[in-house]
């Protein structure tokens, strides 16, 4: 197939889709180019915020890249795709996936997801998905918003098994180290009233809700690997069943071009260290 771009609208936003061939190189006395399928793009004018990779035939496809964004990076109408505009997103995705392959059963991805933590002085630290997802709602972050499942069965079945730490009270030691006085004085008595880890985070849900991963960010890795036999779950192959995916109704439209860039380039800000961490003004973060 030749490169396409169109404009897909949708009750959550107009996205650019952009087609590409799939292609592998055969090393023989002739070389050429073996075409497998193609690459789907979804985004912005300038930001490709999911990337399938969706073979002709084959019945297991990839997902290789999956982004939240800002206006203007992941929608060309400049709305914002975050929370369930994002799992929209990813579902229309696999939408026009399924149209280009009907015997599309599966698509595999490798766990990379995180976001943004803002910590008390407003600097901002990365929060691994899966870890916050796992701690939280003993779910990880693909397993909680596409159904997907581990493709290794023996590392399923540890899985399962050690996800039953969250219910187990032998697992709550009397005493945990939460690196910070500041936030041991706040937590404990959260702590103390909990008799599982599955109680305690759900008490800090309840009491911190959108501020919760602040709370437990410097902390929460340490704990799921007690949790967890120290076994961490994040960077596993997943797989999603794509016929468990509601279908989204779209409208396909000519893909306007538009001016100039105004892609801003990205400003790298270094991520602030634990002890720098541990002397903010975690007291008054805590203040009502």
């Amino acid at each position: 197939m030749e490169p396409l771009k169109r404009a897909i609208k949708t009750k959550y936003g107009i996205y650019k889709l952009k087609a590409t061939k799939d292609v592998k190189d055969i090393y023989s006395m002739n070389a050429k180019k073996e075409e497998l399928g193609i690459i789907l793009n979804l985004g912005g004018k300038d930001t490709n915020c999911l990337q399938i990779k969706v073979p002709y035939e084959e019945s297991v496809g990839k997902i290789l890249w999956i982004q939240s964004g800002k206006e203007n990076e992941c929608s060309i109408n400049s709305k914002e795709q975050r929370g369930e505009k994002l799992i929209h997103m990813v579902h229309l995705g696999i939408t026009i996936a399924k149209e280009i392959n009907p015997k599309l059963e599966w698509l595999e991805l490798e766990d990379s997801a995180s976001f943004n933590c803002v910590l008390p002085d407003g600097k901002k630290i990365a929060m691994n998905s899966t870890e916050h997802d796992i701690a939280f709602y003993q779910q990880s972050y693909y397993e909680k918003r596409y159904g997907a499942i581990i493709i290794d069965d023996a590392l399923k079945k540890e899985y399962t098994n050690d996800m039953k730490g969250f219910n187990e009270a032998s697992k709550k030691p009397i005493l945990f180290d939460f690196k910070s006085n500041e936030i041991k004085e706040e937590l404990m008595p959260l702590y103390n009233s909990s008799v599982t880890w599955k109680e305690f985070f759900d008490a800090i849900n309840k009491k911190y809700r959108n501020k919760k991963c602040t709370v437990v960010a410097i902390w929460i890795k340490s704990a799921l690997l007690r949790i967890l036999n120290n076994r961490i779950y994040s960077g596993l192959e997943w797989k999603i069943d794509v016929n468990k995916i509601t279908t989204i109704i779209y409208e396909e439209r000519e893909l306007v071009k538009s001016g100039g860039s105004t892609r801003k380039h990205k400003k790298y800000v270094k991520e602030p260290y634990l002890p720098e961490i541990l002397n903010m003004d975690w007291k008054r973060y805590f203040k009502p």
